[in-house]
């Protein structure tokens, strides 16, 4: 009986394989990567006195930390802790302030952005199309959005990615330390967003299936995910029971009690996201080899979307997602729009087109390479199986299991769905076929224009995202202002409604012990709501029942450089 083809538990060597070293080319991308960071940090000022969607809730978790006197705050879902100590950091060095925690967060968007391409190069893709990979992530515009935040998504992507990196090469038969580097970097994602830990499943998956596996091996790997898992247990077991748990219990028991409306309401909200990843996905389009099974999704797509335009107006409805017709959204608050609707729906209708071909063309690339078992070979595995796998984990995840669905959550998801398409495009030949470097490069020179209109493509994704961004920190810079203005008057928070993040950040703590002292859940869903009386408004429309006392202007790239107003509105 082959080595290949015997019981998992027979054990054998390691075998030996290709080791991508870095060329002059991978230095010179590096040097562009963050070359080309820095110069959107002198575009776009990483300064900001305002919060960030719900990034106030870990402002606040980080002043907790930074005096020792941390406790889960009782308005996040994941775990965050792996995220916080590294914002506390900086918080113990120059002061908890928007500010400094956004520097801390773009220093990981970074790091990320660095270790996507180590990894690229690590599952054989050229360092051209490797580029193009880091390039099509880092204008995406729901990781720029994050990066400018101080939310938890990019910092759980960093460690994803650095898992699977280490992961892939302590399983390539290099040095074991890179196994034990892959479960630290997983327990830091664990401890940042619970269900990191699958990047120690899908490694341990590709142990067993290759044959490779020994308990030594396996132990470097779990160990210190495991003391991770068990020790956040035990010390979370003696914490209170937070709101976000009981909201979450809440839909679960809605999961279960109306399975049917809750799946329909899960579809819509699959839909949501389907527009705005579809767009970015654009420029690693290629025409799947059955296009007829386009089809399906993209009816189901339809379908939603007319559904969406008949019930909220919009294909973008805002739901706690990033992009909406405002350009980056805020929450609870209306908000000017940019373009009309009709520019936004046929966006809407062609985003979801063009993810129907991705997700075929995906799945198509998917299965082909498992048919080749690749694990099995003895000179040249494939190893990308833990990135594939990880991918499929998390999509599971994000889609079935989370009970709040954001458009955000699949930016853990996103990079892994680009390992195959840019392999397929940077090898030219099928997933099962192995090539070396220089074969992979040469391949990719074949279709310079090809490569041209994926590039050109990309540039209209890159230019709406740092216009959307920079229109969103000067109209967030006049909502915050508008806010202060009204709090220097004498008038109390309680009393003022500015949307999300200023109603979180001034209201929530109070709402929160409301809730608790009371029992009262019928704000639970919003828990300032259970303390403010709208006296004012800052909002950028007219209200009724509301008369307008003062109001500043920004200005709308997106819409040309248009004059628009924040209005300051006072109960009639």
């Amino acid at each position: 009986m082959s080595t290949a083809t015997s019981k998992p538990n027979t054990l054998v060597a390691v075998p030996t394989v290709r080791w991508v070293t870095m060329a002059r080319a991978d230095l010179r991308n590096l040097a562009i990567i963050v070359a080309g960071f820095l110069g959107i940090l002198l575009m776009i000022s990483p300064t900001r006195i305002f919060p960030m969607d719900d990034d106030w809730i870990y402002s606040q978790s980080v002043s907790q930390l930074t005096q020792l006197a941390y406790h889960p705050h009782d308005w996040t879902q994941p775990i965050a802790i792996g995220h916080l100590a590294w914002g506390a950091i900086f918080a113990a060095l120059f002061g908890n302030t928007f500010t400094v925690l956004t520097v801390a967060n773009l220093l990981m968007s970074l790091t990320c952005l660095v270790v996507f391409y180590l990894l690229l190069r690590e599952v054989q893709v050229a360092p051209g199309p490797a580029l193009f990979g880091v390039v099509l992530l880092g204008f995406n515009p729901i990781y720029v959005y994050i990066s400018f935040s101080f939310m938890t998504d990019v910092t759980f992507l960093v460690y994803i990615l650095a898992a699977c990196l280490f992961f892939i090469r302590g399983l390539e038969g290099h040095s074991e330390a890179y196994l034990w580097l892959g479960g630290l970097a997983t327990a830091l994602a664990y401890l940042t967003r619970q269900y990191g830990v699958l990047v120690v499943l899908a490694a341990l998956a590709y142990l067993w299936l290759a044959r490779t596996w020994t308990w030594r091996r396996a132990l470097a790997m779990v160990a210190l995910p495991f003391v991770a898992v068990v020790g956040y247990a035990i010390w979370e077991h003696f914490q209170p029971q937070t709101l976000i748990m009981v909201q979450m219990d809440q839909v679960r028991s809605l999961m279960f009690s109306e399975l049917p409306r809750y799946l329909d309401d899960r579809v819509r909200r699959v839909v949501w996201l389907v527009p705005s990843l579809g767009l970015c996905m654009a420029p690693l389009l290629r025409l799947p080899r059955r296009a007829i099974w386009v089809v399906p999704p993209f009816a189901v797509m339809v379908y939603y979307q007319i559904d969406s335009l008949r019930i909220a107006g919009t294909v973008f409805p805002a739901s706690g997602n990033m992009i909406d017709s405002a350009g980056f959204l805020f929450y609870n608050y209306d908000a000017n729009q940019v373009w009309n609707q009709g520019v936004w729906t046929l966006l809407g209708m062609a985003g979801g087109l063009v993810f129907s071909f991705f997700l075929i063309s995906w799945l198509t690339d998917i299965s082909a390479y498992l048919k080749t078992r690749p694990w099995e070979r003895k000179q040249s595995p494939s190893v990308a199986f833990v990135p594939y796998a990880l991918a499929i984990m998390l999509a599971g995840i994000v889609l079935a299991a989370t009970p709040f669905l954001f458009d955000r959550y699949w930016l853990a998801v996103l990079p892994l769905l680009m390992i195959a398409p840019l392999r397929q495009l940077s090898l030219n030949v099928p997933a099962e076929v192995s090539t070396t470097d220089t074969q992979a490069s040469e391949s990719a020179k074949k279709d310079p224009a090809s490569w041209r209109l994926r590039w050109a493509i990309l540039v209209p994704i890159a230019l709406f995202s740092l216009l959307a961004i920079r229109d969103y920190k000067e109209h967030a810079t006049a909502r915050w202002q508008a806010v202060q203005s009204l709090i220097e008057r004498g008038i109390q928070p309680t009393d003022i409604r500015g949307g999300n993040e200023v109603d979180g950040w001034y209201n929530f703590t109070n709402g929160a012990a409301y809730i608790r002292r009371t029992g009262d859940l019928t704000h639970l869903n919003y828990p300032a709501d259970a303390v403010i009386d709208p006296l004012y408004m800052v909002n950028d429309m007219p209200m009724k029942g509301y008369n307008q006392i003062g109001s500043l202007t920004y200005h709308s790239w997106l819409d040309g450089g248009a004059e628009k107003q924040v209005l300051l509105l006072e109960r009639q």
